[in-house]
């Protein structure tokens, strides 16, 4: 009972410990997921061709599953270009949207700029904020104006549990001073001695709703694009020849700037989301013996080397951050390591017993092959330490009849893999392997391809 006891202990400590080191990294993920959801779906609902209907979905979209309880305040950049705009709230700001501007507005917004994660403690809350240039621009039809407004807004993210993880939208207001300056009492996590951002919720739910959110934004750009379409048809059959090829090149020009601007948004966003498996396929050679005294001679005697293949699949189970130049750190992962290959029966011969009156190993034939397959952990992707089990076959002899043999064994293995490029890794790796009750050692070395995808 006490030892059932202890384990649990020690797996609950462990499940801690794993996710306040990763919690950071996936709640920034989705955090920046959903902020680029949202500014998208705005820009979408202000454009022009949208149908009353999907707007208002949009609408019914952002109050459910994008801004906080209670009223949300931000930027109103809908009427006045000139002094201090004040805040509005978000339900009136969508609904003066619609009515002002019937014909549709411009509104972009730039690439974020994510500050650190800061905590309140009256409210025992974690926020930070998303900065972007915004850009509004339209006829206002209620004052038969132009509107032009062009500002830097800050976005605050509230990080709340609620049974489940709640990532929302708390206001948006005009930027002022550096990202990272906190709000009011706050203070950033790095002035909390071991403050760790962590979570026992379920972020299904929210990753559910930008899914969903997604989806509707998908079908909202359809829309839009098709009304472009069709106006572009229209007023093709207006203008004339010269003002014709005129729109056509401003067109293209345009069409060349947003795709500029797709790809370097599509860069961003991947750069904030890390490749959560390792897939490493190798090819080396091997050499085995009785004693580890004797590796030295086999390894220096080439007639001894016998080849490999590997494939290893990984887990990066934590350790998983980003570091100062942006890039991800290596993390750690637990994996399932796989090998097969050929060896000579010389080779073999020397980590079998033959017992008396039992067939001989025939050392003239290479072996038929061995298959290896072991459990286990790859330090910051580079110290690997693993177990499992094998199973060899081999060429028999006795009194001149031949025959097929085969043995099971126990494998152990410690190594370095050492990162020569982003695609191409070294293996260096030491085996024992349990035979018949006695340790035999084995070295081999590899040259590993290493493709990372990301965990869906």
């Amino acid at each position: 009972m006490k030892k059932h006891t202890l384990l649990a202990m020690g797996l609950l400590f462990l499940s801690q410990w794993v996710q306040a080191q990763d919690a950071d990294s996936t709640l920034r993920n989705l955090a920046s997921q959903k902020m680029a959801v949202f500014t998208g779906l705005l820009r979408q609902m202000a454009a022009t061709g949208l149908d009353i209907s999907t707007k208002n979905k949009i609408e019914r979209t952002f109050e459910s599953d994008f801004l906080a309880d209670g009223e949300v305040y931000l930027y109103n950049d809908l009427n006045n270009q000139f002094g201090v705009n004040p805040k509005q709230a978000a339900i009136p700001y969508f609904a003066q949207l619609k009515a002002m501007y019937p014909n549709g507005a411009h509104l972009k917004s730039s690439d974020f700029e994510i500050s650190d994660i800061f905590y309140n403690e009256a409210r025992d809350m974690f926020y930070m904020i998303f900065r972007t240039q915004r850009s509004f621009s339209g006829l206002n039809a209620l004052a038969k104006k132009e509107v032009n407004i062009n500002k830097v807004i800050d976005y605050q993210f509230i990080l709340t549990e609620k049974g489940q993880l709640v990532m929302d939208i708390a206001g948006g207001w005009e930027a002022e001073g550096p990202v990272n300056t906190p709000l009011g009492l706050d203070r950033s996590l790095a002035e909390f001695p071991g403050k760790k951002v962590k979570y026992s919720g379920s972020i299904v739910p929210e990753e559910f709703k930008i899914e969903e959110a997604k989806k509707l934004l998908t079908e909202a750009t359809r829309l839009v694009n098709r009304y472009e379409e069709l106006e572009e048809v229209k007023a093709d059959r207006d203008e004339t020849p010269g003002e014709r090829k005129q729109r056509k090149a401003k067109n293209k020009e345009e069409k060349a700037r947003l795709q500029k601007e797709l790809k370097k948004a599509e860069a961003e966003r991947k750069s904030l989301i890390t490749n959560r498996l390792n897939i490493r396929l190798g090819f080396g050679y091997h050499v085995c013996d009785s004693a580890v005294n004797h590796m030295p001679g086999r390894i220096g005697n080439y007639r001894f080397t016998n080849w490999n293949v590997k494939a290893d699949l990984q887990y990066k189970f934590t350790g998983v951050n980003r570091l100062p130049d942006g890039k991800w750190q290596k993390a750690h992962t637990v994996g399932l390591f796989m090998n097969y290959g050929k060896q000579t029966g010389a080779n073999i011969n020397h980590m079998t017993r033959v017992e008396k009156d039992q067939p001989s190993l025939d050392t003239t034939k290479p072996s038929r092959g061995f298959f290896e397959a072991e459990m286990g952990i790859m330090l910051r992707e580079e110290f690997r330490l693993s177990g499992g089990m094998g199973f060899m076959n081999y060429h028999l002899l006795q009194d001149g009849v031949q025959s097929k043999g085969s043995k099971s064994y126990y494998s152990f293995t410690a190594g370095l893999s050492p990162r020569l490029f982003s695609f191409l890794e070294m293996d260096f790796n030491v085996t024992g392997l349990l035979i018949d009750g006695v340790l035999k050692p084995r070295a081999n070395v590899n040259m590993v391809l290493l493709f990372k995808a990301r965990k869906k």
